[in-house]
Protein backbone atom coordinates (compact mmCIF):
# COMPACT_ATOMS: atom_id res chain seq x y z
CA UNK A 1 0.00 0.00 0.00
CA UNK A 2 1.26 3.80 -0.66
CA UNK A 3 2.65 5.14 2.45
CA UNK A 4 0.62 8.43 1.37
CA UNK A 5 -2.55 6.28 1.50
CA UNK A 6 -4.82 7.98 4.62
CA UNK A 7 -5.04 5.65 7.87
CA UNK A 8 -8.54 6.98 8.68
CA UNK A 9 -9.37 5.10 5.62
CA UNK A 10 -8.67 1.57 6.57
CA UNK A 11 -11.31 -0.43 7.60
CA UNK A 12 -11.65 -3.89 8.77
CA UNK A 13 -11.90 -5.20 5.39
CA UNK A 14 -8.96 -3.08 3.37
CA UNK A 15 -6.80 -3.31 6.37
CA UNK A 16 -6.21 -7.03 5.47
CA UNK A 17 -5.31 -6.02 1.80
CA UNK A 18 -2.63 -3.02 2.70
CA UNK A 19 -0.15 -4.78 1.10
CA UNK A 20 -1.64 -5.82 -1.73
CA UNK A 21 -2.41 -2.85 -3.89
CA UNK A 22 -4.57 -5.03 -6.70
CA UNK A 23 -7.11 -5.84 -4.28
CA UNK A 24 -7.04 -2.92 -1.84
CA UNK A 25 -9.51 -0.31 -3.74
CA UNK A 26 -11.79 -2.93 -3.86
CA UNK A 27 -11.96 -4.09 -0.56
CA UNK A 28 -12.42 -0.21 0.15
CA UNK A 29 -14.75 0.12 -2.16
CA UNK A 30 -16.95 -2.94 -0.28
CA UNK A 31 -16.49 -0.90 3.04
CA UNK A 32 -17.43 2.32 1.84
CA UNK A 33 -20.91 0.67 0.27
CA UNK A 34 -21.89 -1.40 3.08
CA UNK A 35 -20.40 1.86 5.68
CA UNK A 36 -18.43 -0.11 7.59
CA UNK A 37 -15.48 1.81 9.99
CA UNK A 38 -12.98 0.53 12.25
CA UNK A 39 -15.17 -0.06 15.16
CA UNK A 40 -17.14 -2.42 12.81
CA UNK A 41 -17.08 -5.87 15.34
CA UNK A 42 -19.03 -8.59 13.37
CA UNK A 43 -16.80 -9.09 9.85
CA UNK A 44 -16.53 -12.37 10.45
CA UNK A 45 -20.71 -12.92 10.77
CA UNK A 46 -20.96 -10.30 8.20
CA UNK A 47 -18.77 -12.01 5.40
CA UNK A 48 -20.03 -15.20 5.80
CA UNK A 49 -24.00 -14.25 5.64
CA UNK A 50 -22.59 -12.48 2.04
CA UNK A 51 -20.71 -15.39 1.05
CA UNK A 52 -24.58 -17.15 1.72
CA UNK A 53 -26.62 -14.56 0.11
CA UNK A 54 -24.07 -14.48 -3.06
CA UNK A 55 -24.13 -18.36 -3.69
CA UNK A 56 -27.71 -18.41 -3.79
CA UNK A 57 -28.26 -17.77 -7.62
CA UNK A 58 -24.67 -18.26 -9.55
CA UNK A 59 -26.27 -16.69 -12.63
CA UNK A 60 -25.88 -12.61 -12.18
CA UNK A 61 -26.65 -10.01 -14.70
CA UNK A 62 -24.14 -9.56 -17.61
CA UNK A 63 -21.01 -7.54 -16.10
CA UNK A 64 -22.57 -6.90 -13.10
CA UNK A 65 -19.88 -5.48 -10.36
CA UNK A 66 -20.98 -8.17 -7.53
CA UNK A 67 -18.77 -10.98 -9.75
CA UNK A 68 -16.20 -9.14 -8.21
CA UNK A 69 -16.71 -9.70 -4.86
CA UNK A 70 -18.21 -13.18 -4.97
CA UNK A 71 -14.38 -13.84 -6.36
CA UNK A 72 -12.98 -11.53 -3.38
CA UNK A 73 -15.05 -12.59 -0.64
CA UNK A 74 -13.50 -16.52 0.24
CA UNK A 75 -10.18 -14.37 0.12
CA UNK A 76 -11.50 -11.94 2.79
CA UNK A 77 -12.88 -15.15 5.11
CA UNK A 78 -9.90 -16.50 4.76
CA UNK A 79 -7.71 -13.75 5.69
CA UNK A 80 -10.21 -12.49 8.33
CA UNK A 81 -9.59 -15.92 10.13
CA UNK A 82 -6.10 -15.33 10.06
CA UNK A 83 -6.03 -12.08 11.29
CA UNK A 84 -7.95 -13.06 14.58
CA UNK A 85 -11.72 -12.67 13.41
CA UNK A 86 -13.93 -14.43 15.25
CA UNK A 87 -17.89 -14.10 15.55
CA UNK A 88 -19.96 -11.58 17.22
CA UNK A 89 -21.68 -13.53 20.12
CA UNK A 90 -25.77 -12.20 19.79
CA UNK A 91 -26.57 -9.47 21.94
CA UNK A 92 -29.53 -9.98 24.57
CA UNK A 93 -30.53 -6.54 24.97
CA UNK A 94 -31.23 -6.30 20.77
CA UNK A 95 -33.03 -9.67 20.60
CA UNK A 96 -30.39 -11.51 19.67
CA UNK A 97 -28.32 -9.28 16.77
CA UNK A 98 -24.53 -9.88 17.07
CA UNK A 99 -24.36 -5.66 16.60
CA UNK A 100 -26.42 -4.92 19.81
CA UNK A 101 -26.28 -1.01 20.33
CA UNK A 102 -24.89 -0.24 17.21
CA UNK A 103 -27.75 -0.98 14.55
CA UNK A 104 -28.13 3.05 13.88
CA UNK A 105 -24.03 3.21 13.01
CA UNK A 106 -24.10 0.38 10.71
CA UNK A 107 -27.67 0.21 9.23
CA UNK A 108 -26.49 -1.64 6.11
CA UNK A 109 -24.65 -4.33 8.03
CA UNK A 110 -26.99 -4.65 10.95
CA UNK A 111 -29.96 -5.59 7.72
CA UNK A 112 -27.89 -8.40 6.78
CA UNK A 113 -27.27 -9.61 10.20
CA UNK A 114 -30.68 -9.68 11.62
CA UNK A 115 -31.91 -12.74 13.24
CA UNK A 116 -35.91 -13.79 11.71
CA UNK A 117 -37.94 -16.71 11.97
CA UNK A 118 -36.81 -19.79 10.04
CA UNK A 119 -40.19 -19.87 8.08
CA UNK A 120 -38.79 -16.75 6.73
CA UNK A 121 -35.24 -17.25 6.39
CA UNK A 122 -35.69 -17.97 2.41
CA UNK A 123 -37.36 -14.98 1.65
CA UNK A 124 -35.19 -12.50 3.47
CA UNK A 125 -32.32 -14.07 1.96
CA UNK A 126 -33.82 -13.29 -1.27
CA UNK A 127 -34.49 -9.88 -0.40
CA UNK A 128 -30.83 -9.47 0.95
CA UNK A 129 -29.48 -10.17 -2.50
CA UNK A 130 -31.65 -8.07 -3.55
CA UNK A 131 -30.12 -5.18 -1.75
CA UNK A 132 -26.88 -6.55 -2.34
CA UNK A 133 -27.27 -6.62 -5.88
CA UNK A 134 -28.54 -2.98 -5.05
CA UNK A 135 -25.56 -1.57 -3.59
CA UNK A 136 -22.78 -3.33 -5.42
CA UNK A 137 -23.98 -1.75 -8.64
CA UNK A 138 -24.46 1.74 -7.27
CA UNK A 139 -21.06 3.97 -7.45
CA UNK A 140 -21.62 4.75 -3.50
CA UNK A 141 -23.40 3.80 -0.62
CA UNK A 142 -26.82 5.44 0.28
CA UNK A 143 -28.90 2.69 1.31
CA UNK A 144 -29.10 3.18 4.92
CA UNK A 145 -33.03 4.16 4.77
CA UNK A 146 -33.89 0.67 2.42
CA UNK A 147 -31.37 -1.79 4.93
CA UNK A 148 -33.01 -0.16 8.03
CA UNK A 149 -36.84 -0.56 6.53
CA UNK A 150 -35.59 -4.12 5.68
CA UNK A 151 -34.40 -4.66 9.07
CA UNK A 152 -37.34 -3.86 11.38
CA UNK A 153 -39.89 -5.25 9.10
CA UNK A 154 -38.64 -9.03 9.32
CA UNK A 155 -38.00 -8.12 13.14
CA UNK A 156 -41.57 -7.31 13.59
CA UNK A 157 -42.74 -9.72 11.00
CA UNK A 158 -44.69 -7.77 9.36
CA UNK A 159 -47.76 -8.76 7.44
CA UNK A 160 -46.14 -7.65 4.16
CA UNK A 161 -43.06 -10.35 4.87
CA UNK A 162 -45.69 -13.35 5.54
CA UNK A 163 -46.44 -12.56 1.75
CA UNK A 164 -43.15 -12.59 -0.21
CA UNK A 165 -42.13 -15.71 -1.81
CA UNK A 166 -39.59 -18.17 -1.27
CA UNK A 167 -35.96 -17.50 -3.35
CA UNK A 168 -35.76 -19.74 -5.81
CA UNK A 169 -33.48 -17.76 -8.59
CA UNK A 170 -33.66 -13.65 -9.21
CA UNK A 171 -36.21 -13.41 -11.79
CA UNK A 172 -38.57 -15.53 -10.09
CA UNK A 173 -37.82 -13.74 -6.85
CA UNK A 174 -38.31 -10.24 -8.46
CA UNK A 175 -41.79 -11.64 -10.60
CA UNK A 176 -42.85 -13.01 -7.04
CA UNK A 177 -42.56 -9.56 -5.05
CA UNK A 178 -43.97 -7.56 -7.64
CA UNK A 179 -46.99 -9.80 -7.16
CA UNK A 180 -46.89 -9.47 -3.57
CA UNK A 181 -46.73 -5.96 -3.84
CA UNK A 182 -49.77 -5.90 -6.16
CA UNK A 183 -51.50 -7.55 -3.86
CA UNK A 184 -50.93 -5.84 -0.74
CA UNK A 185 -53.67 -3.98 0.82
CA UNK A 186 -52.85 -0.05 0.13
CA UNK A 187 -53.47 2.83 2.39
CA UNK A 188 -54.44 0.20 5.81
CA UNK A 189 -50.69 -0.04 6.48
CA UNK A 190 -48.63 0.46 9.54
CA UNK A 191 -45.14 2.64 9.22
CA UNK A 192 -43.26 -0.16 9.36
CA UNK A 193 -45.10 -1.65 6.19
CA UNK A 194 -45.34 1.26 4.43
CA UNK A 195 -41.16 1.98 4.93
CA UNK A 196 -40.41 -1.36 3.87
CA UNK A 197 -42.78 -1.68 0.77
CA UNK A 198 -41.37 1.67 -0.15
CA UNK A 199 -37.72 -0.08 0.17
CA UNK A 200 -39.09 -3.42 -2.00
CA UNK A 201 -40.47 -0.75 -4.93
CA UNK A 202 -36.74 1.15 -4.87
CA UNK A 203 -34.94 -2.01 -5.06
CA UNK A 204 -36.78 -3.15 -7.64
CA UNK A 205 -36.10 -0.12 -9.70
CA UNK A 206 -32.46 -0.39 -9.90
CA UNK A 207 -31.12 -1.38 -13.16
CA UNK A 208 -27.74 -2.55 -13.90
CA UNK A 209 -27.35 -0.70 -17.21
CA UNK A 210 -25.70 -3.09 -19.59
CA UNK A 211 -22.46 -1.84 -21.59
CA UNK A 212 -22.99 -0.66 -25.33
CA UNK A 213 -21.83 -2.64 -27.82
CA UNK A 214 -20.07 0.32 -30.04
CA UNK A 215 -19.94 -0.63 -33.63
CA UNK A 216 -18.20 0.15 -36.96
CA UNK A 217 -21.18 2.49 -38.61
CA UNK A 218 -21.57 2.98 -42.07
CA UNK A 219 -23.62 6.39 -43.03
CA UNK A 220 -25.40 7.73 -39.57
CA UNK A 221 -28.87 8.89 -42.13
CA UNK A 222 -28.84 4.92 -43.11
CA UNK A 223 -28.33 4.06 -39.56
CA UNK A 224 -31.27 6.20 -38.65
CA UNK A 225 -33.68 5.17 -41.36
CA UNK A 226 -33.19 1.82 -40.31
CA UNK A 227 -34.35 2.27 -37.12
CA UNK A 228 -37.32 4.52 -37.97
CA UNK A 229 -38.05 1.88 -40.83
CA UNK A 230 -38.55 -0.81 -38.04
CA UNK A 231 -41.36 -1.24 -35.91
CA UNK A 232 -41.22 -2.63 -32.50
CA UNK A 233 -41.49 -6.19 -31.77
CA UNK A 234 -45.52 -6.70 -30.49
CA UNK A 235 -43.91 -8.78 -27.70
CA UNK A 236 -42.02 -5.34 -26.03
CA UNK A 237 -45.31 -3.12 -26.93
CA UNK A 238 -46.91 -1.68 -24.13
CA UNK A 239 -50.46 -1.21 -24.25
CA UNK A 240 -52.78 1.00 -22.18
CA UNK A 241 -56.63 1.54 -21.87
CA UNK A 242 -58.39 4.46 -19.87
CA UNK A 243 -61.46 4.63 -18.56
CA UNK A 244 -62.68 8.82 -17.71
CA UNK A 245 -64.14 7.39 -13.88
CA UNK A 246 -64.33 11.59 -12.94
CA UNK A 247 -68.17 11.65 -12.98
CA UNK A 248 -68.84 8.56 -10.72
CA UNK A 249 -67.03 10.25 -8.06
CA UNK A 250 -63.23 9.52 -7.72
CA UNK A 251 -61.74 12.33 -9.08
CA UNK A 252 -59.47 10.37 -11.72
CA UNK A 253 -58.77 7.98 -14.21
CA UNK A 254 -59.20 3.85 -14.23
CA UNK A 255 -55.82 2.80 -16.21
CA UNK A 256 -55.25 -0.44 -17.70
CA UNK A 257 -52.00 -1.67 -18.12
CA UNK A 258 -50.44 -4.75 -19.50
CA UNK A 259 -46.69 -5.54 -20.44
CA UNK A 260 -46.28 -8.44 -22.77
CA UNK A 261 -43.24 -9.24 -22.41
CA UNK A 262 -42.46 -11.53 -19.80
CA UNK A 263 -39.08 -11.89 -20.08
CA UNK A 264 -38.20 -8.14 -20.02
CA UNK A 265 -36.92 -7.80 -16.23
CA UNK A 266 -39.20 -5.33 -14.28
CA UNK A 267 -39.95 -5.41 -10.70
CA UNK A 268 -43.39 -5.88 -11.21
CA UNK A 269 -45.33 -9.07 -12.25
CA UNK A 270 -46.00 -9.05 -15.95
CA UNK A 271 -49.64 -9.25 -15.06
CA UNK A 272 -52.71 -6.91 -15.86
CA UNK A 273 -52.91 -4.38 -13.05
CA UNK A 274 -55.45 -2.06 -12.41
CA UNK A 275 -53.68 1.62 -11.46
CA UNK A 276 -55.67 4.52 -9.81
CA UNK A 277 -54.28 7.93 -10.70
CA UNK A 278 -55.62 11.02 -9.30
CA UNK A 279 -55.08 13.64 -11.97
CA UNK A 280 -53.93 17.33 -10.87
CA UNK A 281 -56.94 19.21 -11.96
CA UNK A 282 -59.32 16.99 -9.93
CA UNK A 283 -57.96 17.74 -6.42
CA UNK A 284 -60.98 20.59 -6.28
CA UNK A 285 -63.44 17.68 -7.14
CA UNK A 286 -61.94 15.27 -4.38
CA UNK A 287 -61.73 18.19 -2.19
CA UNK A 288 -65.52 18.88 -2.90
CA UNK A 289 -66.66 15.45 -2.26
CA UNK A 290 -65.05 14.96 0.87
CA UNK A 291 -68.03 17.62 1.97
CA UNK A 292 -70.57 15.48 -0.17
CA UNK A 293 -71.88 11.79 1.74
CA UNK A 294 -72.95 10.80 -1.43
CA UNK A 295 -69.70 10.64 -2.95
CA UNK A 296 -67.81 9.73 0.35
CA UNK A 297 -69.50 6.60 0.02
CA UNK A 298 -68.58 5.97 -3.33
CA UNK A 299 -64.72 7.22 -2.65
CA UNK A 300 -64.86 3.86 -0.39
CA UNK A 301 -64.25 2.26 -3.57
CA UNK A 302 -60.55 3.51 -3.99
CA UNK A 303 -60.13 2.32 -0.28
CA UNK A 304 -61.27 -1.23 -1.32
CA UNK A 305 -59.08 -1.69 -4.93
CA UNK A 306 -57.49 -4.62 -2.88
CA UNK A 307 -61.07 -6.40 -3.52
CA UNK A 308 -60.65 -6.04 -7.42
CA UNK A 309 -56.89 -6.47 -7.94
CA UNK A 310 -56.77 -9.21 -5.17
CA UNK A 311 -60.27 -11.03 -5.81
CA UNK A 312 -62.39 -10.43 -8.62
CA UNK A 313 -59.00 -10.67 -10.90
CA UNK A 314 -57.72 -14.35 -8.68
CA UNK A 315 -56.85 -17.04 -11.12
CA UNK A 316 -57.29 -21.24 -10.15
CA UNK A 317 -52.83 -21.04 -10.68
CA UNK A 318 -52.83 -18.00 -7.61
CA UNK A 319 -49.27 -18.86 -6.62
CA UNK A 320 -50.61 -18.39 -2.82
CA UNK A 321 -52.91 -21.23 -3.68
CA UNK A 322 -52.32 -24.68 -2.28
CA UNK A 323 -52.17 -27.54 -5.07
CA UNK A 324 -54.37 -30.46 -4.71
CA UNK A 325 -51.29 -32.79 -4.23
CA UNK A 326 -50.09 -29.89 -1.43
CA UNK A 327 -53.81 -28.86 -0.21
CA UNK A 328 -54.39 -33.26 0.47
CA UNK A 329 -50.64 -34.17 1.79
CA UNK A 330 -50.56 -31.14 4.76
CA UNK A 331 -54.53 -32.32 5.37
CA UNK A 332 -53.32 -35.45 5.80
CA UNK A 333 -50.25 -34.76 7.68
CA UNK A 334 -52.32 -32.68 10.02
CA UNK A 335 -55.04 -34.88 11.30
CA UNK A 336 -52.21 -37.86 11.42
CA UNK A 337 -50.59 -35.68 14.17
CA UNK A 338 -53.87 -34.16 16.19
CA UNK A 339 -54.98 -38.15 16.78
CA UNK A 340 -50.73 -38.51 18.23
CA UNK A 341 -50.21 -39.61 22.17
CA UNK A 342 -47.28 -37.09 21.79
CA UNK A 343 -48.93 -33.79 23.09
CA UNK A 344 -45.76 -31.70 21.37
CA UNK A 345 -46.79 -32.77 18.01
CA UNK A 346 -50.51 -32.92 18.47
CA UNK A 347 -51.27 -29.57 19.97
CA UNK A 348 -49.58 -27.61 17.08
CA UNK A 349 -51.53 -29.76 14.69
CA UNK A 350 -54.70 -28.82 16.06
CA UNK A 351 -52.96 -25.46 15.80
CA UNK A 352 -52.35 -25.46 12.13
CA UNK A 353 -55.87 -27.35 11.40
CA UNK A 354 -57.20 -24.17 13.34
CA UNK A 355 -55.81 -21.69 11.54
CA UNK A 356 -56.31 -23.00 8.12
CA UNK A 357 -60.20 -23.77 8.54
CA UNK A 358 -60.73 -20.19 10.20
CA UNK A 359 -58.26 -18.39 7.86
CA UNK A 360 -57.41 -16.60 11.11
CA UNK A 361 -53.51 -16.09 12.38
CA UNK A 362 -51.44 -18.44 14.72
CA UNK A 363 -51.66 -15.49 16.84
CA UNK A 364 -55.53 -14.93 17.03
CA UNK A 365 -56.07 -18.70 17.45
CA UNK A 366 -54.07 -18.72 20.72
CA UNK A 367 -56.35 -15.90 21.91
CA UNK A 368 -59.74 -17.50 20.97
CA UNK A 369 -61.46 -18.30 23.91
CA UNK A 370 -63.15 -21.61 24.29
CA UNK A 371 -67.24 -21.52 25.39
CA UNK A 372 -70.80 -21.52 24.22
CA UNK A 373 -70.49 -17.25 23.71
CA UNK A 374 -67.00 -17.25 22.59
CA UNK A 375 -64.52 -17.91 19.28
CA UNK A 376 -65.37 -21.79 19.21
CA UNK A 377 -67.03 -24.34 21.56
CA UNK A 378 -66.50 -27.63 22.83
CA UNK A 379 -69.39 -28.59 20.16
CA UNK A 380 -67.82 -27.65 16.95
CA UNK A 381 -68.83 -23.96 16.39
CA UNK A 382 -66.73 -21.32 15.18
CA UNK A 383 -68.25 -18.08 15.56
CA UNK A 384 -67.53 -15.52 13.42
CA UNK A 385 -67.84 -11.71 13.95
CA UNK A 386 -69.49 -9.89 11.21
CA UNK A 387 -67.75 -6.69 10.10
CA UNK A 388 -69.99 -4.83 8.24
CA UNK A 389 -69.18 -1.05 6.50
CA UNK A 390 -69.41 1.25 10.36
CA UNK A 391 -70.82 3.80 8.03
CA UNK A 392 -73.16 1.75 5.70
CA UNK A 393 -77.01 2.16 6.36
CA UNK A 394 -78.92 1.91 9.62
CA UNK A 395 -82.88 1.82 9.70
CA UNK A 396 -84.42 4.01 12.25
CA UNK A 397 -86.74 2.82 14.52
CA UNK A 398 -89.63 3.16 12.47
CA UNK A 399 -88.32 0.85 10.68
CA UNK A 400 -87.37 -1.52 12.87
CA UNK A 401 -90.04 -3.94 13.03
CA UNK A 402 -90.71 -4.69 9.22
CA UNK A 403 -87.07 -5.30 8.02
CA UNK A 404 -85.16 -8.72 9.31
CA UNK A 405 -82.45 -7.80 11.85
CA UNK A 406 -79.18 -7.75 10.98
CA UNK A 407 -77.27 -10.48 12.50
CA UNK A 408 -73.82 -9.53 13.85
CA UNK A 409 -71.99 -13.05 14.10
CA UNK A 410 -72.43 -16.30 12.42
CA UNK A 411 -71.45 -19.57 14.17
CA UNK A 412 -70.09 -22.28 11.32
CA UNK A 413 -69.29 -25.85 11.77
CA UNK A 414 -65.78 -26.99 12.35
CA UNK A 415 -64.59 -30.22 10.82
CA UNK A 416 -65.06 -33.12 13.34
CA UNK A 417 -61.13 -34.30 13.63
CA UNK A 418 -61.05 -30.37 15.02
CA UNK A 419 -64.04 -31.02 17.37
CA UNK A 420 -62.09 -33.50 19.22
CA UNK A 421 -58.50 -31.97 19.53
CA UNK A 422 -60.56 -28.96 21.01
CA UNK A 423 -62.20 -31.19 23.53
CA UNK A 424 -58.82 -33.09 24.13
CA UNK A 425 -56.88 -30.32 24.76
CA UNK A 426 -59.15 -26.69 25.46
CA UNK A 427 -61.35 -26.21 28.66
CA UNK A 428 -64.41 -24.27 28.78
CA UNK A 429 -63.89 -20.57 29.63
CA UNK A 430 -60.13 -20.40 28.59
CA UNK A 431 -58.10 -19.61 26.03
CA UNK A 432 -56.96 -21.59 24.17
CA UNK A 433 -53.28 -20.40 24.57
CA UNK A 434 -53.75 -20.89 28.34
CA UNK A 435 -55.15 -24.53 27.85
CA UNK A 436 -52.56 -25.79 25.65
CA UNK A 437 -49.98 -24.46 28.01
CA UNK A 438 -50.24 -26.94 30.39
CA UNK A 439 -49.80 -29.86 27.90
CA UNK A 440 -46.39 -28.30 26.25
CA UNK A 441 -43.42 -26.34 27.94
CA UNK A 442 -42.00 -25.03 24.65
CA UNK A 443 -43.65 -21.67 22.54
CA UNK A 444 -46.27 -23.23 21.08
CA UNK A 445 -45.08 -20.92 17.23
CA UNK A 446 -41.55 -23.18 17.68
CA UNK A 447 -43.75 -26.29 18.00
CA UNK A 448 -45.82 -25.10 15.34
CA UNK A 449 -42.67 -24.25 13.10
CA UNK A 450 -40.95 -27.61 13.71
CA UNK A 451 -43.96 -29.42 12.27
CA UNK A 452 -44.07 -27.23 9.66
CA UNK A 453 -40.56 -28.52 8.84
CA UNK A 454 -41.86 -32.33 9.20
CA UNK A 455 -44.56 -31.59 7.20
CA UNK A 456 -42.66 -30.35 4.50
CA UNK A 457 -40.80 -33.64 4.42
CA UNK A 458 -37.28 -32.69 3.58
CA UNK A 459 -38.03 -29.97 0.77
CA UNK A 460 -40.69 -32.02 -1.61
CA UNK A 461 -43.24 -29.91 -0.19
CA UNK A 462 -41.28 -26.53 0.39
CA UNK A 463 -44.41 -24.26 -0.33
CA UNK A 464 -46.07 -24.96 2.68
CA UNK A 465 -45.23 -22.81 4.90
CA UNK A 466 -46.53 -20.33 7.64
CA UNK A 467 -47.74 -17.86 6.22
CA UNK A 468 -49.58 -19.66 3.67
CA UNK A 469 -51.46 -21.37 5.86
CA UNK A 470 -54.50 -18.90 6.91
CA UNK A 471 -55.02 -17.59 3.31
CA UNK A 472 -56.06 -20.36 1.52
CA UNK A 473 -59.74 -19.91 2.96
CA UNK A 474 -60.15 -16.63 1.81
CA UNK A 475 -58.58 -18.04 -1.48
CA UNK A 476 -60.80 -21.00 -2.26
CA UNK A 477 -63.94 -18.60 -1.01
CA UNK A 478 -63.29 -16.61 -3.87
CA UNK A 479 -62.69 -18.93 -6.38
CA UNK A 480 -65.95 -20.82 -5.34
CA UNK A 481 -68.33 -17.85 -4.94
CA UNK A 482 -66.87 -15.32 -6.21
CA UNK A 483 -68.56 -12.86 -4.17
CA UNK A 484 -66.53 -10.11 -2.29
CA UNK A 485 -68.54 -9.85 0.27
CA UNK A 486 -68.12 -13.43 1.57
CA UNK A 487 -65.01 -13.56 1.54
CA UNK A 488 -64.58 -10.68 3.07
CA UNK A 489 -67.36 -11.45 6.07
CA UNK A 490 -66.18 -14.95 6.63
CA UNK A 491 -62.15 -14.49 6.11
CA UNK A 492 -61.45 -10.89 5.67
CA UNK A 493 -58.75 -9.46 8.19
CA UNK A 494 -59.27 -6.80 10.31
CA UNK A 495 -57.31 -4.28 8.27
CA UNK A 496 -59.57 -5.33 4.80
CA UNK A 497 -61.69 -2.21 4.03
CA UNK A 498 -65.44 -3.53 3.34
CA UNK A 499 -65.39 -3.99 -0.84
CA UNK A 500 -68.00 -1.45 -2.48
CA UNK A 501 -70.81 -4.28 -2.57
CA UNK A 502 -70.96 -4.42 0.88
CA UNK A 503 -72.62 -0.82 1.17
CA UNK A 504 -75.98 -2.39 -1.39
CA UNK A 505 -76.22 -6.46 -0.88
CA UNK A 506 -76.98 -8.19 2.36
CA UNK A 507 -76.60 -12.28 2.71
CA UNK A 508 -78.31 -14.18 5.28
CA UNK A 509 -76.64 -16.22 7.78
CA UNK A 510 -77.89 -18.96 6.43
CA UNK A 511 -76.15 -18.54 3.10
CA UNK A 512 -72.62 -17.87 4.67
CA UNK A 513 -72.85 -21.00 6.49
CA UNK A 514 -73.83 -23.45 3.39
CA UNK A 515 -70.85 -21.41 1.26
CA UNK A 516 -68.67 -22.12 4.43
CA UNK A 517 -69.21 -25.72 4.52
CA UNK A 518 -69.04 -26.28 0.80
CA UNK A 519 -65.66 -24.97 0.88
CA UNK A 520 -64.82 -26.83 3.81
CA UNK A 521 -65.62 -29.81 2.26
CA UNK A 522 -63.13 -29.29 -0.31
CA UNK A 523 -59.93 -28.18 1.80
CA UNK A 524 -61.11 -31.23 3.49
CA UNK A 525 -60.87 -33.55 1.34
CA UNK A 526 -61.96 -36.79 2.56
CA UNK A 527 -62.05 -35.17 6.45
CA UNK A 528 -65.93 -35.68 7.75
CA UNK A 529 -67.61 -32.48 8.42
CA UNK A 530 -69.89 -31.80 11.36
CA UNK A 531 -72.61 -30.72 9.55
CA UNK A 532 -74.95 -28.63 12.96
CA UNK A 533 -74.87 -25.43 12.48
CA UNK A 534 -77.35 -22.75 14.14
Amino acid sequence: MNSNTDVAAIGPISVLFSEDKSTFALARGIEDKLGLTPAFHASQNLVEKLNTIVLLDSNFPPNHPIASWVEILPEIGRRGISAGWRRAAPSGRSKGHPLGGSLGQFAVASAFLQPVSPDLNSCFDGVLRLLLLSISAAEVGGFDSQANAIRLAFEKNTRTTSMLPSFTNDEKFRLGIGSALNLQVQGRQNKTDEQFVSALRSLLSVRTRKPLVRRNPGSPTKIIGSLISQPSPPSLRTFRTTQDISGQGYGGALKTLRVQNPEEETGESPIESLIFERDKFDEKKAEEGRRDDILNVDGRAEESRHWVTRHQKLALIEKARFTEFERNWFVREVIKYTRSENQVQSIPAGLLLLVYCTGRSLEEVLRFRVGPKSEVSLDGRYCRILRTPSDGYKPDNALENDIERRASKVYLSLPTELIAWINRHCRDSHSIGESIAEGIEQDPKKCVASLLEVIRDGGRYYRIRSEKIPVQLGIELTLAERNPIITHLLAGSDNHAPPMLAYYVALSTQELSDAYRKVLRKMMGSAVLGLEHI
